[in-house]
């Protein structure tokens, strides 16, 4: 399973669990992924930094839960809200 940020692949998901709409996995980062993605995850799941609004460090594409989707093989991308992805590899996420 492909995470897709627009059109941009972002990682692959395995070991897929979890319980409709909550979904959890491990991810792999795709290494030619931008910086600010891996800015923006690792600011989405830090708890210190909970009461910082978001909007104003990064832009509304990133924080537009319609961007976001998952892809299986060869099937057509399926919604999902602002995925949660640590530093460890887990992802988090629930489908739209």
């Amino acid at each position: 399973m492909k995470l897709i940020h627009i059109d941009t692949l972002i990682g692959t998901i395995s070991s897929v669990s979890g319980e409709f709409p909550w979904m959890s996995g491990r991810i792999i980062l795709e290494s030619s992924i931008a910086p600010e993605y891996h800015e923006f995850f690792e600011f989405m799941v830090d708890e210190d930094r909970a009461h910082i609004d978001p909007p104003l460090l990064f832009g509304p594409k990133l924080l537009t839960e319609e961007n976001w989707f998952l892809q299986k093989d060869d099937c057509l991308p399926v919604g999902i809200s602002i995925p949660a992805v640590h530093s460890d590899g887990a992802i988090m996420w629930r489908w739209r």
